[in-house]
């Protein structure tokens, strides 16, 4: 059964998660087409978004691998899959050279959006293991 809420889960190996660094947290500044009236990149607009879209990929894949190692959860495990595969396509559609600055402006907020959900999703389960471990230091079931 998979459960209704992200709490409701069966915590694995929590005590060797810790969190991402504040510098890897925050996100990269997103790139927009400096001339939207064109819908073929410049080289140097290819080379902005491929970077900072490859940090967003990056850090979803992170967030998305941290929450499967960590958690023992069928929901986390689907949304493992889902990030590593849809990186897989949508880095070789990049690869590919063949999108515009719109597809590529699109791939960027698709990937700002769920590179935001897995790190809501891991803060969460963070502050959960963080409140039972106060609950359970201050009210021991010994």
């Amino acid at each position: 059964m998979i459960p209704h809420s992200a709490s409701e889960h069966t915590p694995a190996r929590q005590a060797n998660y810790s969190a991402p660094s504040p510098a890897r947290q925050s996100s990269p500044t997103p790139v927009t087409a400096d001339a939207p009236s064109t819908d073929t990149p410049s080289q140097d607009q290819l080379q902005r978004y491929l970077s900072v879209l490859g940090e967003y990929i990056r850090q979803a894949r992170e967030h998305a691998q941290t929450l499967h190692d960590s958690y023992t959860n069928e929901v986390y495990e689907l949304w493992h899959e889902h990030i590593t595969y849809s990186a897989a396509a949508d880095e070789a559609s990049i690869a590919s050279g063949t999108l515009s600055a719109a597809e590529l402006e699109e791939l960027t907020r698709k990937w700002v959006r769920l590179m935001r959900e897995g790190r809501d999703m891991l803060r969460h389960e963070t502050t959960i293991a963080a409140d039972r471990a106060i609950v359970q230091d201050g009210f021991p079931l010994n």
